[in-house]
């Protein structure tokens, strides 16, 4: 969405020319940013008019991937206050006390569908007459998004499920409800086994004595075992011994 164009000199997205890159405040884990020091670099040093920017000041910042002395080597200005900037870029919403009348801003807003919990950041955009480029909005000659989220976000959401999953999960504490498939849906098509589980007396070994002696007969392809965790009758219940650097194998 865009209200007003930005009033901080000339009637462009660059307004004064002064550009601004926001510390990130969204979460405590954002490291990205709008802006590397090599693009900072170019957008200086190729000349005010050529690309419409004459000064570049970036928040100080302990988190972003890269840290603030790489910016001041490309000619960047280190400061907290952004009041000069007539545009102000970021990666995530910023703090209300941020937007600043009469300015232009570009970051994901998270705002265009209505999106109940970024109301309140409407709505100051819309009051001081700020001119919003959403990363969401921009698109190509051909309608296609041209800024979102890469595979990684997509790969991070994903952990976070799988975590969340197994904290419902109630194997910690009633591990006598479960045990072990390994020894029939994994271990009879395996060649080698490398083991490196956290194990304790009160969960289900992975493979009992019995399972390996049934796979055994059976003749599964497994070459080897490689037990890393080194718990004697644990997980892997029929291992009986201990190896050393100097005899690595026994049979």
């Amino acid at each position: 969405m865009e209200k007003s164009r930005s009033r901080m000199g000339n009637d462009t997205m660059l307004g004064n020319g002064v550009v601004g890159i926001l510390s990130e405040s969204s979460n405590k884990w954002e490291r990205r940013v709008p802006l590397k020091p090599s693009h900072c670099a170019r957008l200086l040093h190729s000349g005010k008019g050529k690309t419409g920017v004459a000064r570049i000041i970036v928040q100080p910042s302990t988190k972003r991937i890269f840290h603030d002395s790489l910016y001041e080597e490309v000619g960047c200005e280190i400061s907290q206050d952004l009041s000069e900037c007539g545009l102000i870029l970021g990666v995530k919403q910023p703090k209300l006390e941020m937007i600043f009348p009469d300015r232009a801003y570009a970051f994901f807003s998270h705002t265009h569908k209505a999106q109940k919990e970024n109301m309140t950041l409407l709505d100051k955009i819309l009051d001081v007459r700020v001119s919003l480029y959403d990363y969401e909005l921009i698109v190509g000659d051909h309608g296609k998004r041209l800024l979102a989220f890469g595979k990684y976000a997509g790969r991070a959401g994903l952990i976070d499920f799988l975590h969340g999953l197994g904290m419902l999960a109630d194997y910690y504490s009633h591990p006598e409800n479960y045990s072990s498939i390994f020894h029939d849906k994994i271990a009879p098509y395996a060649s080698g086994i490398v083991n490196c589980m956290y194990w304790e007396k009160r969960f289900p070994p992975l493979l009992t004595t019995k399972q390996f002696q049934d796979l055994m007969r059976k003749g599964c392809p497994l070459l080897g075992i490689s037990d890393r965790t080194c718990d004697i009758g644990g997980s892997l219940e029929f291992v009986n011994q201990t190896t050393s650097i100097d005899s690595p194998f026994f049979r």
